[in-house]
């Protein structure tokens, strides 16, 4: 299953249809708990995933702690095992590629922003908003469904 099946599969089953979306409130759905860990920032990273415990830097934006832990949770979701998110890692393994591409299709999902869209909402800064993303965040996910 691709990361795009997979997040949609996701949001089918625990998504509310309310944005932004909720990545903490889909992980405790999965019986995962969500926690925020001080000690990530002494050692640089943005959030790690263990078997039913995601843990995020609190002292991070509150979109990049959203996309930190729908990360985590596309390694749970495609059974990677342990894994750390190392904070400006430029680090492109299939793993890694896996759970961004999971996590932007959780939180940005291809029909919200069909709609919107369609509704004639097209800035960066509003979709964005609307999404509780960065405008560069939305413009690759943009990118990647073919709009722009």
């Amino acid at each position: 299953m691709t990361p795009e099946e997979l997040a949609h599969s996701y949001l089918l089953s625990f998504w509310d249809g309310m944005l932004p979306v909720n990545p903490i409130r889909i992980a405790n759905a999965l019986s995962i708990q969500v926690f925020q860990d001080e000690n990530l920032q002494s050692c640089n990273r943005s959030g790690e995933y263990r078997p039913g415990v995601i843990s995020f830097n609190p002292h991070h934006h509150k979109n990049r702690i959203r996309f930190t832990v729908a990360h985590e949770l596309g390694h749970h979701a495609f059974n990677h095992g342990p894994a750390a998110r190392e904070d400006h890692s430029f680090s492109y393994s299939y793993k890694e590629q896996q759970a961004n591409e999971f996590a932007a299709a959780l939180i940005m999902p291809h029909e919200a922003i069909t709609r919107l869209l369609t509704e004639g909402i097209t800035s960066f800064s509003e979709l964005s908003e609307r999404f509780g993303v960065s405008p560069r965040a939305m413009e690759i996910r943009l990118e990647r469904l073919g709009y722009l």
